[in-house]
């Protein structure tokens, strides 16, 4: 996997991008953002060009597959997640 590098055009918050996700941009504004704290995180995403990649139970089950390895190697608690067909909500606690 290549090497992920920061993004700053302008948004909520830089974020990683890898190898072929360019041209994504976040949003604009100044909200405080406090971390460390185990304060509930909503992470927000959407599928490559926002197309419906999630639009079928065998996309959907591979995603919640892959997010329970994720979970067993990364410490955090997914207090849920909703999937829409062309992006992901996943409210999180560190």
């Amino acid at each position: 996997m290549a090497a992920p590098r920061r993004v700053k055009r302008g948004g909520a918050a830089p974020f990683v991008i890898f190898k072929g996700c360019e041209g994504f941009s976040s949003m604009k504004n100044k909200l405080k953002r406090y971390y460390g704290r185990k304060d509930l995180h909503f992470i927000t995403f959407s599928c490559y060009q926002r197309k419906p990649l999630l639009g079928s139970a065998h996309a959907r089950n591979v995603f919640v597959k892959i997010l329970g390895e994720v979970r067993k190697r990364h410490p955090f608690l997914a207090v849920g997640y909703v999937l829409m067909p062309e992006h992901v909500h996943l409210p999180e606690r560190a």
